[in-house]
């Protein structure tokens, strides 16, 4: 087994510290050879205190692969970031015959400097929503921040019950009782939905409202979530309402109701959060509520209503006037889901 150069230091400090061969083998799990060749190692190099010796070049087994390998991994994972190690070596039978899973790994991280990392989730999108997303941004790019600090963005979005704070794993000493309650986590076929639907503006006002438990959002909820939380607020403050091209909020009877209480309104592109600030206060929402166990309908209307009021007004002004940048980064990855 090769040491790392941490290892080998500890092994010759413990030496020092009249460790015999055998007991400093078994604290680094390694045989007593390999401690052997090292204090020769060391010997031969007249290593200083704190230094590890350097592995001889040349030593060691040949490697199972050189520059032509390299390149024709890079130019795979380049057109394919997603395959696994094992997939990549089944793609280059040929190329890689001789090397293994753990080296095209090895290749991929420290040779190529490619890590891996979790795919971001994105809303799936056509050509057509491209274009549209596209349209949008030219459109709504060069409105001033002033146009913005007018507008509301509003929207809704899902918030479940659930018995337990974390995630798949738990840290569970060694030996302890796996079935141990707080080392389980109960099995809950289908958690409780309540639709929570809110809006904010850049001077720090905020409207919100929960729709009723198990009721569809439809035209008719929709304009009644309206009137009774938004309406007044709109028009006292004279805001253009912003929400997204649902159903509920594009079909006839919401435009006619809106039309006649004499509010403006403007629509994002559809498959597109990037577009609307609103998206990021829920994201947040959902972030500092994973930590707090909602087990009814009751306590999540409870929390979600505390996160919501503990929202800073420096914060909405930040995302309401984020618009134009916004608009940017759509052109400039040409339609497709921005890191907004």
């Amino acid at each position: 087994m090769q040491l790392t150069c941490c290892q080998k230091v500890r092994a010759l400090t413990l030496r020092e510290c009249n460790w015999t061969q055998q007991e400093v083998a078994a604290d680094l799990g390694v045989n007593v050879r390999t401690i052997q060749r090292l204090e020769k190692d060391a010997a031969l190099q007249k290593v200083g205190k704190d230094e590890a010796p350097v592995r001889k070049a040349g030593s060691g087994r040949k490697r199972s692969f050189g520059k032509k390998q390299i390149e024709a991994i890079e130019e795979l994972i380049d057109q394919e970031p997603g395959l696994t190690c094992h997939q990549v070596k089944l793609s280059l039978p040929k190329i890689l015959a001789g090397v293994g899973r753990k080296t095209i790994q090895r290749i991929i991280e420290v040779k190529l400097d490619i890590p891996s990392v979790v795919r971001p989730k994105v809303p799936f999108l056509t050509e057509d929503g491209r274009q549209r997303r596209l349209k949008w941004a030219r459109t709504n790019r060069r409105r001033k921040i002033s146009y913005w600090r007018g507008v509301l963005f509003a929207d809704e979005s899902p918030f479940t019950t659930k018995q337990t704070t974390g995630g798949r794993r738990v840290r569970r000493p060694r030996g302890a009782n796996k079935f141990d309650p707080k080392y389980t986590k109960p099995a809950v076929r289908k958690p409780e939905v309540i639709i929570f639907w809110g809006g904010i503006a850049a001077s720090g006002t905020r409207v919100h409202g929960f729709f009723k438990y198990k009721e569809n959002v439809n035209s008719e909820s929709y304009m009644a979530m309206l009137q009774k939380n938004a309406v007044k607020v709109l028009k006292q403050e004279n805001l253009t309402l912003c929400h997204d091209r649902a159903t509920p909020h594009s079909s006839k009877k919401t435009s006619t109701f809106l039309a006649n209480e004499g509010i403006r309104t403007m629509f994002t592109p559809g498959r597109s959060p990037d577009a609307m600030p609103i998206e990021n206060v829920f994201a947040l929402m959902k972030k500092r509520l994973e930590t707090v166990p909602t087990r009814t309908i009751d306590e999540v209307k409870s929390e979600v209503t505390k996160v919501w009021k503990g929202l800073t007004d420096d914060y909405l002004e930040e995302l309401c006037t984020s618009m134009r940048r916004r608009c940017t980064r759509i052109l400039n990855n040409d339609g497709y889901p921005t890191k907004y």
